[in-house]
């Protein structure tokens, strides 16, 4: 605790200016260092589980057909909300009726391929009925592309849609570029700033680490300062910087 009636030196004073000066001066280089006013999304990770038909997380069980949908938003998997009545759903559970549905390859835009198997453009490949898993499947027969379902367990789905966590760690060459995404699963959680933060599309991914699977969510998002505000925020510490710095040398 400073004494009752001190009073600092000259020399203590300028040299206190200088250190804010030179902040200030050097306010464009440490904003863009720390991020400061950035648009930003953290990621974090939640271990995954497959039991039986149910996907199951650290946070709880989250069966299928009830709550992955709205809670998890999963890369390549559609129709997660039972309660979605999108055509390509409405279509999966008609599949999954037992009904035979075959759609013209020209007209829906698809590519029958050249060897009758799956050549589709989806951009989901794995859906959701009644709380089972299923693969999206298309045949070429007769002009047309015969539409199907293949049931898969949930070991499989993580076993084929999962990303691998280390693709970017375990590369010298390509550390420096490891998104967000892949150093949450990796760490536990990652923030991702400016423009590498997306906006919207899918929120969750699944990768494979040496621990098991992971589902990777976005689970803050911050929407920074406007790019003018940081402009004005950056060039205003220059200017005070400047101006300080000049005050100091004057004294």
């Amino acid at each position: 605790m400073l004494a009752r009636g001190w009073v600092p030196s000259a020399r203590l004073r300028t040299a206190a200016l200088f250190v804010v000066a030179v902040a200030l001066l050097t306010a464009p280089v440490w904003m863009a260092v720390l991020h400061v006013g950035e648009p930003s999304v953290t990621y974090r990770a939640v271990p995954v589980t497959a039991t039986d038909e149910t996907l199951r997380f650290a946070d709880g069980p989250i069966h299928l057909d009830r709550e992955l949908g709205r809670t998890r938003d999963v890369e390549n998997l559609a129709c997660e909300d039972p309660v979605d009545d999108s055509r390509p759903c409405v279509v999966d559970r008609a599949l999954a009726g037992g009904r035979r549905i075959a759609v013209n390859a020209s007209a829906g835009g698809l590519d029958p391929g050249t060897s009758g198997e799956l050549s589709v453009r989806i951009d989901e490949e794995f859906t959701v009925v009644d709380g089972r898993l299923y693969r999206r499947t298309a045949r070429a027969a007769n002009g047309t592309l015969v539409l199907g379902l293949e049931r898969v367990t949930p070991e499989t789905f993580l076993n084929e849609t999962a990303r691998d966590a280390g693709a970017y760690a375990d590369r010298e060459s390509l550390r420096s570029a490891e998104p967000a995404t892949y150093r949450a699963a990796r760490t536990g959680v990652a923030t991702s700033y400016g423009s590498a933060a997306p906006s919207g599309g899918r929120t969750s991914q699944l990768f494979e680490t040496d621990d098991g699977y992971v589902l990777v969510k976005a689970a803050e998002r911050d929407p920074g300062w406007s790019e003018t505000a940081r402009t004005l925020a950056a060039a205003g510490g220059f200017v005070l910087g400047a101006r300080l710095l000049l005050r100091g040398r004057r004294t």
